[in-house]
């Protein structure tokens, strides 16, 4: 059999599977919305939700495909797993209940992957506020001097390269000057679509509370059994990036401790040996950069209203 067969595999129905770990709330039925009225439906949406937030889904809303899987258990990549080992089809979108599908995202997923089955394919995110790529390590513009330092302090003199992994552990975003589909070494978490043989079905995030860069742990364990990963441009899909912003300065800082608590333990868990570059981008990136932009943004709205 194929090492890059799950062991537990069993004969699979051909078709897709949707996986949603939530704890509930309105913007999932928008996302199973756009799920369903794509130009490719899946064929089951499995909620995985902790039986605590139960009440936060309304069972009359969900679509005829969709099915709920109460666990005693919270937590973003465990709850994900728990729905992996429930799936029924040969392909599974993995995708967080704040994503919006573009019509044909589905379809030109599921087209590439059907092909390449020894790969996990991701498509384009994009923030629907600002129709602008969803990654704070995005491409920087010529004139953005900041952020390409910010660059050279993550990966050295060769900044920014779109797709890969930093000397710092860190994924780059990928350029949106990528028209056909490419090589990355790095998938974003919030929407991933997989050969279901080669799901990941052990709980690889070895830390509690919310999942910070869970997807570089899952990407490692990927390219470790030999996937290719891929980044495919022609699928597209939106997230609210207002919905995840910090509403307190505590908030913040707490932001700030456990993101760079879970790249450290990144670090050590890849054997990548660069916590000093984490830890001086973390410090310049949130208490310098952020900041300053936010002051910039503010001062730019208060002249254009003034004028």
């Amino acid at each position: 059999m194929n090492e890059l067969i799950n062991s537990n595999f069993k004969n699979y129905k051909i078709g897709i599977s949707v996986v949603i770990a939530t704890l509930g709330g309105s913007i999932l039925y928008e996302t199973l919305k756009f799920l369903n009225n794509g130009s490719l439906m899946p064929n089951e949406i499995l909620i995985v939700i902790p039986e605590k937030f139960k009440s936060n889904i309304d069972i009359n809303l969900l679509p005829n495909n969709a099915k709920v899987f109460l666990t005693n258990f919270s937590g973003q990549v465990a709850q994900r797993i728990y729905g992996f080992k429930k799936v029924e089809f040969l392909y599974t979108l993995q995708i967080d209940d704040d994503i919006i599908l573009e019509k044909n995202c589905l379809k030109n997923l599921f087209q590439y992957s059907s092909c390449n089955q020894n790969s996990a394919t991701c498509p384009t995110m994009l923030d629907i506020n600002t129709n602008k790529y969803h990654h704070y390590l995005n491409e920087p513009f010529k004139n953005e001097f900041f952020k390409r330092f910010l660059y050279q302090i993550i990966n050295g003199r060769n900044g920014y390269v779109s797709g890969k992994i930093s000397k710092s552990g860190l994924g780059m975003g990928f350029s949106l000057n990528n028209l056909n589909p490419n090589e990355v070494e790095w998938l974003p978490g919030g929407c991933v679509m997989h050969f279901t043989p080669n799901l990941v079905c052990d709980n690889y995030y070895p830390m509690i509370g919310k999942a910070y860069a869970e997807d570089l742990f899952h990407s490692h364990i990927l390219t470790k059994r030999k996937l290719k990963l891929f980044h495919i441009p022609s699928a597209v899909c939106y997230v609210d990036g207002y919905s995840s912003e910090s509403s307190s300065f505590y908030t913040y800082i707490k932001i700030v401790y456990d993101s760079t608590r879970s790249l450290l333990k990144l670090n050590n868990y890849t054997q990548n040996n660069n916590s000093v570059r984490i830890l001086l981008f973390q410090s310049i990136y949130f208490f310098i950069f952020l900041p300053f932009n936010m002051l910039k943004n503010i001062i730019n709205t208060k002249l254009s209203n003034k004028f």
